[in-house]
Formats: C-alpha cells, sequence, structure tokens
C-alpha cells in the first residue's frame, strides 16, 4: 500500500514540476518573443480638464509613443497609436508587444495621426485643453515598462497655460458698461512640443482673444483663456467696453503649463481717468487691475 501512495504522491509532484516548468518557460519565451501586449491605465487625477469639464470625456481619442529607453525612439508597433478612453478604461487600437527591453510610454491629447514624437502641435486659435503624459510611478516620477511589467500608469499634464480676469464693477460707477471681447497680445500662437524634452519651438505669433457679454457688477463675472507658455514677455490687454477698446500694457509676464493665473480686474467711471496710459473713452472709463494669483490646476 505504501508504495502505491508514495508512486501517486511522485506522479503528482511530478506534474506539479512540469506545470510550473512550462509556465516559467513560457513566461521567458514571452519576454523574449514579444509577445507580452502593453496594458495601459489613466491616474484618477490625470484626466483634468481646465474649461469644459473635470474629467477627460468618454470617448475621447488620446496617443501614445513606447520607446526604447535607451535609443529613445519608437517601437516599430508602438509609434503614435491611437487609444480610446472609454468608461474609465483605456483601449489600445492595436496592439503593442514588449519584450525584456525597458520601455518608456509617452502619451499625449488629442489624438492626431499626423504627429511625431518630436513634433506636438499646440496653438491657441481653437482653445484646446492639450495634455501630454507618461508612464510614471506612485511619486510621479518616470518609470519603464517591460513584459514582467506590462502595464503603464499615464499621468496627464496640461501644456497650457490658463489666464482668468475676474470682472467686477466699482460700486460708485453706476453705469451700464458691456464688455463684449478681451484680447491679449502679443503672445506665442502657436509651438511645436518635444514630448520627451518638453521643450518648444515658436511657431507664430499673434493675439488670443475671448468673445463675452459682460454687464460688470458688485459679482465676479469671469473671462478665460487657454494661453501657451511664456517667460519674461511683454504684452498687452485689451477690454472692448461700450464699443470702444482699452488697452493696458503688462511687462515681466511669465506664464508656465499647468498654472492659472487670475486678474482681478475692476471697472470704475472717473472724471480725470485714463485708460492704461491712453485717451479714456468719453464716458471717462476706468480699468483697475488688481495682484495677479496663481495657482495650478
Amino acid at each position: 500500500m505504501k508504495v502505491y501512495i508514495n508512486r501517486y504522491l511522485m506522479m503528482a509532484i511530478s506534474s506539479v514540476m512540469m506545470l510550473s516548468s512550462c509556465s516559467s518557460n513560457n513566461d521567458l519565451d514571452g519576454e523574449q518573443t514579444g509577445t507580452v501586449p502593453l496594458q495601459l491605465s489613466l491616474l484618477n487625477d490625470s484626466t483634468r480638464s481646465v474649461i469644459t469639464s473635470t474629467i477627460l470625456p468618454d470617448s475621447s481619442n488620446y496617443g501614445i509613443f513606447v520607446v526604447d529607453s535607451s535609443s529613445l525612439s519608437p517601437l516599430s508597433n508602438g509609434n503614435n497609436v491611437s487609444v480610446i478612453y472609454a468608461s474609465g478604461k483605456s483601449k489600445i487600437s492595436s496592439n503593442i508587444f514588449l519584450s525584456s527591453t525597458r520601455d518608456y510610454v509617452y502619451a499625449y491629447y488629442p489624438y492626431s495621426s499626423s504627429l511625431s514624437l518630436t513634433s506636438f502641435n499646440i496653438e491657441t486659435a481653437s482653445q484646446t485643453d492639450y495634455l501630454y503624459g507618461t508612464s510614471v510611478d506612485s511619486n510621479g516620477s518616470i518609470v519603464s515598462i517591460n513584459a514582467k511589467i506590462s502595464e503603464a500608469k499615464i499621468k496627464f499634464n496640461h501644456v497650457m497655460a490658463r489666464v482668468t480676469f475676474n470682472i467686477t464693477q466699482d460700486a460708485s460707477d453706476t453705469n451700464s458698461n458691456v464688455i463684449t471681447q478681451v484680447k491679449i497680445g502679443t503672445v506665442p500662437t502657436a509651438y511645436t512640443c518635444n514630448l520627451i524634452t518638453k521643450s518648444m519651438t515658436l511657431k507664430s505669433s499673434g493675439e488670443v482673444s475671448a468673445t463675452c457679454k459682460i454687464a460688470p457688477s458688485a459679482s465676479v463675472q469671469s473671462v478665460d483663456m487657454l494661453v501657451l507658455p511664456v517667460s519674461n514677455y511683454s504684452i498687452t490687454v485689451s477690454f472692448y467696453i461700450n464699443n470702444k477698446w482699452m488697452t493696458t500694457s503688462m511687462t515681466g509676464i511669465n506664464w508656465m503649463m499647468g498654472h492659472q493665473y487670475i486678474y482681478p480686474i475692476t471697472i470704475i467711471q472717473t472724471s480725470s481717468a485714463k485708460a492704461f496710459g491712453n485717451k479714456q473713452p468719453d464716458n471717462d472709463l476706468q480699468i483697475n487691475m488688481g495682484e495677479v494669483k496663481t495657482t495650478k490646476f
């Protein structure tokens, strides 16, 4: 009886060892031959949108580059691949197979089939909330993926800066003023961005404008604009009030990616006012700009 029990026990152990060996060999084969597919997930706070919503909209389309960590060149099957984000999950349009080689994942939004790793074109005319991201660890630092660690956790960041004018009217001004447009110039209106280095090359400059219909009062009313990052810029800000432009100049402007700059604006009537150094409108309006507040978004 002991002989038979020992024989069955040895057979069971042998079977388990064979299965374990097969599993290990399959894992190793997958790493060597590149048959382990990339998996994607977005961190919860990585899909914020600046003006239109608080999360990346359902059925959004973003793109990824899977890049060799040594050469920083995209893999042949990981060069600008489309990804659909829906119901909280990311679905890659075609499988990207990983091997034992360490790779980085670079992501951007919105997807464009004509884009390359070093030419992410961004502009202000469409007021798009452009995003860029990388595969990161729990500390938010860039991390590589491979066949053993095949899930890339993407954290998106804003490429643009956000300028907000919080407009009120002084209690002493009882006029019915109306603002219908705000514009900023001369500022960059298009950049080409390198997704790896985050460096930007200027393509064009001009004005960034927003239409509105604001009747200033004691309550704050806001005008939002997405702008491109600038460093130590001199700009003008113009308000179209009661069918006349009022313009001021600002120097030493620094707008950083992912930062919001909130400018308090007060409309006031004064008999001796000069609108930002220019000849004032017929109704003697003056615009006072308070101290800017900066926050991340």
